[in-house]
């Protein structure tokens, strides 16, 4: 009788499965929000989240709320000729992501990705162009094969930064440029990844350089609690990383942040599918069937 109860307490004790309602925020792309600073956007993505999660409270209580948007969601404005934000700017963002995931427990933001950048020397670049050429082979092999010189942008950063330690002193100053996406919750930043496989991040001059990632953010992979998991992939490199990507473990979604862009539905690395945001083709998802209920399906032999 006691080994009956026994099991009947431990059935009682595990969970089932929580509901999961991402809602992907489709920022405007048109002229009235791209010329916005960054503090009005970020004002803006605010209110956004904090009337999704008035709704979701009344609607979805028990539920896991992942709020994600795409990349270069917020910048400075293209006045500025950069797809960038400055220090303040980034400050700013993470404080208020901070703010509103401690007042809404259930809530997870995967914040879309910001270009950013930090002033270094050309010593500094010399570890850079380490992590260049020992970390990501497989992308610039992939690279290799592809026709025309414009679609080479890992092959083409990567010897911008060679030429700049060639050249320059080593006391000079640059920009280090790095494209991260965030994840945050409960008022805690609990994962940062940058962008492995750059595509037109900035523009390759002697007074700045791009960084392709380093050890302490290169996984894109995060275990958000024991029922929830997510990989967090920056536009191209879920096509260029994938060899990478499938070492890592089968989180149950993917989220792919991304600006003009389509995937193969081949490259999806998760147990329940895709879901994903990008600047040109709007919001997309390719989920399994358990998830497929009232959403627009991609068909499997797609690309979108």
């Amino acid at each position: 009788m006691q080994s009956f109860q026994k099991e009947a307490d431990a059935k009682q004790e595990v969970k089932s499965p929580p509901l999961y309602v991402f809602i992907p925020l489709e920022l405007d792309n048109g002229d009235d929000f791209t010329f916005l600073s960054a503090f009005q956007k970020i004002s803006i993505l605010e209110e956004r989240i904090k009337e999704i999660c008035s709704i979701l409270e009344k609607e979805k209580p028990e539920a896991e709320w992942i709020i994600l948007w795409r990349e270069y969601g917020v910048s400075d404005g293209l006045l500025n000729t950069e797809k960038s934000i400055s220090s303040d700017s980034r400050q700013a963002l993470k404080a208020m992501l901070k703010k509103q995931t401690a007042l809404y427990p259930r809530l997870t933001v995967v914040a879309g990705s910001t270009l950013t950048y930090k002033e270094r020397t050309i010593l500094d670049l010399k570890a850079v162009a380490k992590h260049y050429k020992e970390e990501f082979p497989h992308i610039k092999a992939r690279e290799e094969e592809l026709i025309g010189d414009h679609k080479k942008q890992y092959i083409e950063n990567e010897n911008h930064v060679n030429n700049l330690i060639r050249k320059k002193p080593l006391d000079a100053k640059i920009k280090l440029y790095a494209n991260k996406t965030r994840v945050v919750r409960e008022g805690k930043i609990i994962h940062v990844h940058c962008k492995v496989a750059p595509f037109k991040e900035i523009a390759l001059t002697d007074d700045q350089a791009y960084q392709a990632s380093k050890p302490s953010n290169r996984s894109p992979y995060i275990q958000v609690h024991d029922q929830l998991s997510l990989i967090t992939s920056i536009c191209r490199e879920y096509s260029f990383d994938i060899d990478y990507v499938k070492q890592l473990p089968k989180p149950l979604f993917g989220c792919l942040l991304s600006a003009y862009i389509v995937t193969r539905v081949s490259n999806i690395h998760s147990q329940h599918g895709l879901i994903q945001v990008d600047s040109k083709y709007g919001i997309s998802y390719v989920l399994s069937q358990k998830y497929r209920k009232d959403i627009p399906i991609v068909p499997e032999d797609a690309n979108f």
